[in-house]
């Protein structure tokens, strides 16, 4: 995996729309000989699935895919978050497609009012802010690092290895 997109700077959108929903955060951390970037993210009390094989030395999109596509098919989340890097916005949009479901990219923040969860993204380089509204389950959206200090957890989260076989289709 790419050390930018093990990203702790998800977890503060991921647990706003968690504990929105009565969920929890798991991340996915995809990759070889990644232990102890799952072991750090656990430090931010988050549950961490890790798919560590060596056929996941470098990306390759499908099989990443298909790695998601088993924890999601596992898990039903509300919501998949991935940080904005270059892994992220190519994987996010085919995984959207794969579900059929709706895609914001490159939002700053969200907010939840009444249920309703939007995503705030810039327009204009910057000059307007944004709400998107996304009418589909799971909701999928790359987001940019936030400024919010990260706090280490009092109770680090469960790192728990899964099957790392899925190949590409």
């Amino acid at each position: 995996a790419q050390p930018e997109s093990a990203n702790p700077a998800l977890f503060p959108a991921g647990t706003k729309l968690a504990r929105s929903r009565g969920r929890r955060v798991i991340a996915l951390l995809i990759g070889n000989q990644i232990g102890e970037v799952a072991t750090e993210l656990g430090r931010y009390g988050v549950e961490v699935r890790l798919a560590d094989s060596p056929r996941h030395a470098d990306y390759d999109a499908a099989v990443y895919l298909n790695e998601l596509r088993k924890l999601l098919d596992e898990v039903d989340p509300g919501a998949v978050l991935f940080a904005q890097t270059y892994l992220g916005m190519d994987l996010a949009p085919r995984l959207a497609v794969k579900l059929s479901v709706a895609f914001a990219s490159n939002c700053i923040d969200l907010e939840i009012e009444n249920g309703e969860v939007r995503f705030m993204r810039p327009m204009y380089r910057g000059r307007l802010i944004a709400k998107v509204a996304l009418d589909s389950i799971p909701l999928v959206a790359t987001m940019q690092q936030s400024g919010v200090k990260l706090e280490l957890s009092d109770q680090p989260g469960a790192v728990t290895a899964i099957d790392a076989t899925a190949g590409s289709d």
